[in-house]
């Protein structure tokens, strides 16, 4: 069963959320989107990260080192997942610089972050089931569109059964078909979303 049966982002959707969130002034908002969108993890997860849990390279490739989580209970080990996108590396590494280790990288509480984000959807007018887990369900669909790897997007969303995942991709696909927004709504979330990345129509 699909959590809430959220609805997925899109890479637009998720680049021009960020951006009103820093036009806001709410930068925590808007990095998690787009680390959520990147690695699709839980909601839970997203709001639990710290700055301690980040390490990177010279190249802002970085390793989020989860906190023991339930499949990390079972198979005795914690999870990790990795940042290969150096943009999005880059952007999380500049965030969290100023940061103390235990420090969250929400400033605000879940229930703060989900008002938030009822907020920049009423702004852009983006209307239906659209939650905190857009991200998860986007970022996976995204990743297969681009990959049509489901062995690799199991392994990133941590799914155990690929039957699960492949329905919930399969999910994801169908609920993209039924998005359609005007021509001049479309055109503000590409400005938007290029003005957060430049190349996100490529990452």
């Amino acid at each position: 069963m699909l959590p809430l049966r959220a609805a997925p982002f899109t890479p637009k959707m998720v680049y021009a959320l960020a951006q009103r969130a820093f036009d806001f002034g709410w930068k925590d908002t808007g990095v998690l989107l787009i680390l959520g969108f990147h690695r699709y993890p839980r909601s839970g997860e997203l709001f639990q990260a710290r700055k301690a849990d980040f390490s990177f390279d010279s190249m802002n490739h970085g390793v989020w080192s989860l906190p023991l989580t339930k499949r990390g209970q079972r198979i005795g080990a914690r999870e990790s997942l990795i940042l290969d996108d150096s943009w999005v590396g880059g952007l999380v590494r500049s965030f969290v610089r100023p940061l103390h280790p235990g420090d969250l990288l929400t400033s605000v509480s879940p229930a703060t972050q989900r008002s938030r984000l009822k907020t920049l959807l009423k702004d852009l007018r983006l209307t239906g089931p659209f939650r905190w887990y857009s991200c998860r369900r986007g970022g996976a669909t995204h990743h297969f569109r681009k990959t049509n790897n489901m062995a690799l997007v199991c392994h990133v969303g941590r799914w155990n059964d690929a039957r699960t995942a492949r329905i919930y991709i399969t999910d994801g696909l169908a609920s993209l078909t039924d998005l359609s927004l005007p021509l001049s709504r479309e055109r503000h979330l590409q400005r938007l979303a290029l003005k957060a990345r430049p190349d996100f129509e490529t990452a």
